[in-house]
């Protein structure tokens, strides 16, 4: 598996749609930020996992993250992001066990990761952590499902977010958005319904959370987004093709 900037992914995407390239430095510019985001969202044509953990105190999800197969079972429809912290590569290269140590000294207040799982489920509905966050758009992104991971060594780990990745990729279907265009979407209601079945725990965000989504291309983003990854996996969407190339 891989590992590439989300923002140079985005603003890739954004390239191909527009024919201008919007640098990583239009994260300052909020209109192209977005359109980065957007484009990014129809090129993949998919949904999103992000995965909250801390790396101390989530040893285990580190340790799974480290080993590089997150990417590959995620699935065709779902892209996972990470945060990875100093010098996020600009061109795909191979993942570093370091590569999951984001955050290392801040506390769990603190990091990031917890903070944007918080901002969904806020006061003292606050979930349980790790976990992982599945939405279907970075660009107004409309509601969202929180899986709680529960193993207690990185195989469980393995296990739990296989079983949860399958599900979520029985549950996707082709929804027409703008112009028409098909991209496939989770459906949150079926993918509760298999979660459920197979025991997984899990939240879904109520009217605040939802109304707290936008805050995945908002605040929390636009602050944290040089720092995001994306996994790679073998079925790659065009731009992380012709990049795949390149390197």
């Amino acid at each position: 598996m891989k590992i590439l900037s989300l923002l140079r992914l985005a603003e890739d995407a954004g390239y191909i749609a527009g024919g201008k390239r919007n640098r990583l430095g239009a994260i300052q510019d909020s209109r192209i930020f977005e359109q980065n985001l957007a484009a990014l969202d129809q090129s993949h044509s998919g949904a999103y996992a992000f995965i909250a953990f801390h790396p101390v105190a989530d040893k285990v999800v580190a340790e799974y993250i480290g080993e590089g197969s997150i990417g590959n079972d995620a699935g065709s429809h779902i892209l996972v992001l990470f945060l990875q912290g100093d010098n996020v590569p600009q061109e795909p290269r191979a993942l570093f066990p370091g590569d999951a140590l984001f955050g290392v000294n801040l506390s769990i207040e603190e990091h990031p990761a917890y903070a944007l799982a918080n901002k969904f489920f806020p006061g003292a509905t606050r979930p349980k952590l790790p976990g992982i966050v599945f939405f279907n758009r970075l660009f107004k992104t409309a509601s969202s499902i929180y899986v709680v991971l529960e193993g207690t060594d990185k195989e469980q780990i393995r296990a739990q977010c296989r079983t949860v990745f399958d599900a979520a990729n029985q549950s996707a279907e082709q929804t027409k958005e703008k112009d028409d265009v098909k991209i496939w979407s989770i459906d949150l209601d079926r993918f509760a319904g298999r979660l459920f079945d197979l025991g997984v725990a899990y939240r879904r965000a109520g009217k605040k959370g939802v109304r707290a989504a936008a805050y995945i291309v908002g605040t929390w983003i636009k602050k944290n987004a040089g720092s995001i990854v994306v996994a790679i996996p073998k079925l790659v969407i065009p731009q992380l093709a012709k990049l795949e190339k390149k390197s």
